[in-house]
């Protein structure tokens, strides 16, 4: 089951919003997860606590939906899992949580569907994190 309250979670409140993201308002680790108040993954904290939507800024982060894995990524503001394989067989409604810590990313929004491409699959999420949130927290 994907983590939605991680154990020795670490509040931190949200610090000055940029462009791209948010700087948070207390030092953490580099490489920690990031998660809003309902435990749902923002990405992952950067250099000096910068923190950009997940799937953008630092670059895509890996994803399972079932055993399928996959890539995060942010097109126009919509989270999506894409690089599936096309052998994928997921649903709509299905998880999709990060590979490294098993934090929720969201549910898939509708069954994958070929790429642009058409060499993988991918989907759009909903039930993604709350990137207007002011209090987030770090994994453990």
């Amino acid at each position: 089951m994907p983590k939605k309250t991680p154990p020795c979670a670490i509040f931190c409140k949200a610090g000055r919003r940029t462009a791209n993201g948010f700087l948070l308002a207390q030092p953490v680790q580099a490489g920690a997860a990031v998660l809003d108040r309902s435990g749902r993954f923002a990405d992952i904290a950067g250099e000096h606590g910068t923190v950009s939507p997940a799937g953008s800024g630092a670059g895509a982060v890996p994803a399972l939906v079932g055993q399928a894995l996959g890539t995060l990524t942010r097109q126009n503001g919509i989270l999506w899992v894409t690089g599936l394989p096309c052998n994928c067989k997921a649903a709509a409604g299905e998880l999709a949580v990060t590979a490294q810590g098993q934090y929720w990313a969201g549910q898939l929004a509708a069954a994958p569907q070929p790429d642009p491409g058409g060499l993988t699959l991918r989907a759009p999420l909903e039930d993604t994190a709350d990137e207007t949130d002011c209090l987030y927290f770090i994994g453990g």
